[in-house]
């Protein structure tokens, strides 16, 4: 339930934060402000270059000078003519847990997925403009690529498919 509602809210918001281009606006829960910046590096450090972090680890949510920890709530107008909609918590930058949902200019949903314990985690879907699912994705802790793939042409029909689940649990259960 909680995620149709993030769903609802994220779609009533797509109309109000295109007209703030390349923008951001978060919000930091339990607290009373709504921030708005110019760009998103005004409250990032990104490092795309040389990091070999995680994807959703080379920037950081820099506030007031430090990385952030806490529960946060974010819309950001992306290069990419998607509005990415974050609620979760952060610790020092970094995603812990949350959820992220991505529409389109239309407010048509592109993608939704879960992080928990700063990996993605659980479904992950990408949908075609249309709205018909392009891409189902399952991913555990630990990995950053998914350990099963769907991926569906325009018309639903299966296209591929790969499951990589035990070898990819039996490399990890061997490494730690």
């Amino acid at each position: 339930m909680k995620t149709i509602t993030f769903i609802i809210v994220g779609l009533f918001y797509c109309q109000f934060l295109w007209a703030h281009n390349d923008s951001l606006s978060y919000y930091v829960l339990n607290n009373s402000d709504t921030n708005y910046v110019n760009s998103l590096s005004d409250i990032t450090d990104c490092n795309y270059l040389i990091s070999t972090a995680k994807s959703h680890n080379k920037c950081p949510i820099i506030i007031n000078g430090s990385r952030y920890s806490g529960k946060i709530s974010y819309h950001i107008y992306r290069a990419d003519s998607t509005l990415e909609v974050f609620d979760g918590d952060k610790m020092e930058g970094y995603i812990q847990i949350g959820t992220v949902l991505r529409y389109s200019i239309s407010g048509q949903l592109c993608l939704s997925g879960q992080y928990s314990d700063n990996w993605k985690y659980g479904i992950w879907t990408t949908y075609y403009k249309s709205g018909k699912v392009e891409s189902i994705m399952k991913f555990i802790k630990l990995t950053d690529e998914p350990v099963i793939e769907w991926e569906y042409d325009e018309f639903g029909l299966l296209e591929y498919y790969n499951n990589e689940q035990k070898e990819i649990e039996k490399i990890i259960e061997n490494t730690h």
